[in-house]
């Protein structure tokens, strides 16, 4: 029971940062919030589990074999939000807020659903070291 509760918890995390990233405005560097979902959107369209960890507060720490469980579950989250959802229609970045001490952000998104659906969601990162990473997922 408690590893469907992760897993969920990850297709919700998937879903959200994989909406976040089909934009495809905005920068296409991981120096701001919307160029480190853009980043995301590239991991996860191109299978790469282990580089969208990476884009995770305190991923630097992680031993090769929590990256490659933590890959795995990813994928499998993954694989759920695009079998529940039928995949993306539209999306868009509705507001990127930036806090005054520039060490916060909060990225607003809509997705439209191929299902019909519609979702507002928002995605909270940090910055550390100068880098925009996503807050931490484990």
């Amino acid at each position: 029971m408690k590893k469907l509760n992760i897993l969920l918890g990850l297709t919700v995390v998937v879903s959200i940062l994989f909406l976040a990233a089909c934009d495809g405005g905005g920068s296409s560097s991981a120096s701001s919030p919307s160029g480190v979902v853009e980043a995301y959107y590239d991991s996860f369209q191109s299978g790469d589990y282990e580089g969208m960890l990476m884009l995770f507060e305190g991923s630097d720490s992680y031993s090769a074999d929590k990256i490659k469980k933590n890959a795995e579950m990813l994928k499998m989250g993954a694989e759920a939000q695009k079998k529940a959802k039928g995949g993306i229609k539209k999306f868009s970045v509705i507001e990127e807020d930036i806090n005054d001490a520039g060490d916060a952000a909060t990225v607003k998104i809509k997705t439209v659903y191929k299902n019909g659906n519609e979702e507002d969601s928002e995605m909270d990162l940090v910055k550390i070291d100068g880098k925009w990473k996503f807050k931490k997922l484990f």
